[in-house]
């Protein structure tokens, strides 16, 4: 049984675009899987009415788009876990309906209320631990603690007494007037 989203279609149609021209992708994954966000890379309207987005567990239906999904020129969808309930595996696929894939992602759980996602949205890579942006362009992630070096002072001792007496024997060397030596201690 295939599973469809209630409430998630937009109101305007796409044009025909062929499958090799569209590029709609993964674009943040909400904690725990509570919600997926797709991105339009185009600037034109993009029809997902029938792709399936599916796992790689063969014993769950695919959740296929239905008539009338459309995602704008440079527009977000977010697909809510309500319709998701059945996706269980690691792996998610985006599919086109001649099977072609669109995008697919290696889903890896997230730190508590972050989100798994591309940074930048139009093609960069995938940052873990990110801010929730649901709907909206995604967030750089956050700086990380960078580990450095602290000084740590070294106290100061007076010389032994064998190297005072040894200084205190040394004589500096004079200088005559066609030669000038600069002493080093």
């Amino acid at each position: 049984e295939e599973r469809t989203p209630s409430g998630s279609a937009a109101s305007a149609r796409a044009q025909s675009t062929g499958s090799g021209a569209t590029r709609v992708i993964f674009s943040e994954i909400g904690p725990r899987l509570a919600w997926i966000e797709l991105y339009n890379t185009h600037d034109q309207p993009q029809s997902i009415e029938g792709w399936p987005l599916d796992d790689d567990d063969p014993e769950t239906p695919p959740f296929v788009f239905p008539a009338d999904t459309t995602l704008d020129a440079h527009g977000f969808l977010v697909v809510e876990a309500t319709d998701l309930d059945q996706l269980r595996g690691n792996l998610l696929r985006l599919r086109r309906p001649d099977g072609s894939f669109a995008d697919m992602l290696s889903y890896t759980s997230t730190a508590p209320d972050t989100t798994l996602s591309r940074y930048p949205v139009h093609g960069g890579g995938w940052q873990r631990n990110t801010p929730p942006t649901r709907g909206t362009f995604n967030q750089a992630p956050p700086p990380t603690a960078t580990p450095t070096s602290t000084p740590t002072a070294r106290p100061i001792t007076s010389p032994s007494p064998a190297a005072q007496a040894r200084r205190a024997t040394t004589t500096k060397p004079t200088a005559s007037s066609s030669q000038r030596l600069d002493w080093i201690s």
